[in-house]
C-alpha cells in the first residue's frame, strides 16, 4: 500500500510541475493563485 501511496505522491509532483511549466508559471505566481507560499509548492513538486 505504501509503494501505491509514494506513486501516487510522485505522479502528482511531476505532474504539478509538468503544469505549472506548461502555463510558463513560477513558483510565486502559482502560489498567489492558489494562496499558498511559494515555498509549499517547492515542496509539493519535490515529493
Amino acid at each position: 500500500m505504501e509503494n501505491k501511496e509514494n506513486q501516487t505522491e510522485a505522479g502528482f509532483a511531476a505532474r504539478l510541475l509538468s503544469l505549472r511549466k506548461q502555463k510558463n508559471l513560477s513558483q510565486t505566481e502559482l502560489g498567489k493563485i492558489v494562496d499558498v507560499h511559494y515555498s509549499h509548492i517547492g515542496r509539493y513538486e519535490r515529493e
